[in-house]
């Protein structure tokens, strides 16, 4: 084997990234020689009516914790705090948490601090990070997407907290127009990032058994499951980077061979 070989791992691979064109993985898989694909499975709607949060964000000084599990989360937040003209030094004074560090940096971008970051990069690892935190009778704004898990929620108000929940944004399937011909050519590795990027895909095209599935972390990786296929790669941390390297990882020479995932009927309802 060259040293030019071991210098670009995915050569010849052809990798199906569910996410946005010229995302940071993205660019990390091309570097190691991977041939790419890319096909967004859900897009975010942040122009959405949100009285919940509006309401919420008139009476923000009355929060102790704002508590973020997505980078969209954060944006449609801001987004419409400044929108409604809030006083955003107001805003500052609620400690802030984090489901993972892109999120954290989305909420430091905004100039407040963040007091928690989960670990893992979890809404239940959040809860554990929350749990010796917060005091009995603690005000919890928590601006999520519609239909996220009520893990989180649930978990909040078991440990006593008054939480808020408000709608902040919604995500809704891709059109997945280029889909069926990717999936024609064969492909080695789909990545998926969400469990509803996970659904989107899944739930009107089957994969191929050879193709091996990559999951950002277990909430994404449950969602295969869900779906009757197996998670092969999900890196120990939730993040964009370890989620390439893991990938990285699997097809770099000496690396085991797939196991072949089962997949009932054509597709997944």
């Amino acid at each position: 084997m060259t040293a030019a070989a071991f210098a670009t791992p995915l050569s010849d691979i052809i990798v199906l990234v569910t996410r946005p064109r010229d995302s940071a993985l993205s660019r990390v898989l091309r570097r190691a020689g991977a041939r790419v694909f890319w096909q967004p499975a859900i897009h975010i709607e942040q122009d959405i009516p949100t009285p919940e949060l509006d309401d919420a964000l008139r009476r923000v000084d009355g929060f102790e914790w704002i508590v973020f599990t997505s980078v969209h989360g954060v944006s449609a937040f801001w987004r419409r705090a400044r929108a409604l003209q809030v006083d955003l030094e107001t805003i500052g004074s609620a400690k802030f948490a984090a489901v993972g560090p892109a999120t954290a940096r989305a909420i430091r971008r905004n100039g407040a601090r963040v007091h928690v970051t989960a670990a893992p990069h979890s809404a239940e690892g959040l809860l554990v990070q929350l749990a010796y935190r917060l005091a009995a009778g603690s005000t919890v704004l928590y601006p999520r997407a519609a239909g996220a898990r009520p893990i989180l929620a649930d978990g909040l108000r078991r440990l006593g907290a008054r939480i808020t929940e408000a709608v902040a944004y919604e995500t809704k399937p891709a059109a997945l127009t280029e889909l069926p011909a990717i999936l024609k050519g064969g492909v080695d590795c789909v990545v998926f990032c969400s469990p509803s990027a996970v659904r989107a895909v899944l739930a009107h095209h089957a994969l191929s058994a050879r193709t091996a599935i990559a999951c950002i972390g277990c909430t994404t990786a449950d969602a295969v499951r869900a779906a009757g296929l197996r998670a092969e790669i999900v890196p120990p941390r939730a993040t964009a980077a370890a989620l390439a390297r893991a990938v990285i990882e699997r097809f770099s020479p000496g690396a085991a061979a797939p196991v072949a995932n089962a997949h009932v009927g054509e597709s997944v309802r």
